[in-house]
């Protein structure tokens, strides 16, 4: 639920899904934040698309930047590659450890994307050390400075198949995770 987690209700979303043993820590601690939830898909037209990010309160987000993937070979870019990359520089987490990047249609979004962009296939998203111009439109998923992924499938019927592609190299050990799981998948990411 978007800005209504507790950190214990938080807690078996971050263990299942986004603390994966691949991401990258700062010495001592946990990731500095991870992918809480994730909308990708709603009835018509895309228009109130969402990652919420979670980390400790206030925390600054300074050289990080959010990567969505097309788990399919798109034009001249190959399958598994970047296309769109969000900076996070001048951004916190607020009061309450969270971060939301959406379209305009979601209620209290800190960073605003244009509608209908992220994809309903078989995708992926990755929070990385660095910077959008470290991800032009093509680039492929990478393991290195990877802080936190999720792979999903936000498809309306049937679902699509598994990226193990993706998944290797953006949660691997991990599962794609399908927003139509219990046939709802306008309302949430499971």
């Amino acid at each position: 639920n978007l800005n209504t987690l507790s950190l214990p209700d938080a807690l078996p979303i971050l263990s299942a899904f986004a603390l994966n043993a691949s991401a990258a820590m700062m010495p001592g601690s946990l990731p500095i934040v991870v992918i809480n939830e994730v909308d990708a898909n709603q009835t018509g037209t895309d228009a109130a698309e969402f990652i919420e990010l979670y980390g400790s309160p206030n925390t600054p987000l300074d050289g990080i930047v959010v990567v969505f993937f097309n788990g399919s070979a798109s034009g001249a870019n190959p399958e598994n590659s970047a296309y769109a990359a969000y900076d996070l520089d001048g951004y916190s987490t607020d009061a309450n450890g969270f971060f939301v990047l959406g379209n305009t249609g979601v209620n209290g979004a800190q960073l605003i994307f244009p509608g209908n962009s992220l994809q309903n296939g078989a995708d992926g998203i990755g929070i990385y050390f660095g910077n959008a111009t470290d991800w032009p439109n093509g680039t492929v998923a990478v393991q290195a400075n990877l802080i936190d992924a999720i792979v999903y499938d936000a498809a309306t019927s049937g679902g699509n198949a598994v990226d193990q592609n993706l998944i290797d190299i953006l949660t691997p050990g991990g599962v794609q995770l399908d927003e139509n799981v219990n046939s709802t998948s306008v309302t949430h990411l499971s």
